[in-house]
């Protein structure tokens, strides 16, 4: 880049990310807000949209009851948490036909620790 550039998209990040701007943008596309202003705001936005007024619902009880991390920085991420996933999927439908059955559910969510501890 040049310093052109870099200028540029400082300025463009700052007046995109201004709060009442911000709040219009995720309330019409469905991103979460990148600021406090944002997210403080939503409480009293008028949405058009339903659906988003219940994703930022979910987006604002992920903000009060959460700890947002950052990504992990090891070799292999993407490939271990993809088995991860697929691994889950295959279980999901069992075991949830076992908790119906009857079995623990603390037994079956040691189980599902475990299939997080154990992929390398």
């Amino acid at each position: 880049t040049t310093d052109q550039k870099a200028e540029a998209a400082s300025v463009f990040l700052h007046w995109f990310t201004e709060g009442t701007r911000n709040l219009d943008f995720v309330a019409e596309t469905g991103y979460m807000p990148v600021n406090n202003e944002a997210f403080d705001a939503i409480d009293s936005y008028e949405f058009a949209d339903a659906g988003y007024e219940s994703l930022y619902d979910s987006i604002r009880t992920m903000r009060n009851t959460c700890t947002p991390v950052v990504r992990p920085d090891f070799g292999n991420f993407y490939d271990r948490t993809n088995l991860l996933y697929d691994t889950l999927r295959e279980q999901q439908g069992l075991l949830a036909e076992r908790a119906d059955a009857g079995e623990d559910v603390d037994a079956l969510a040691a189980e599902v620790w475990d299939i997080f501890c154990s992929i390398e």
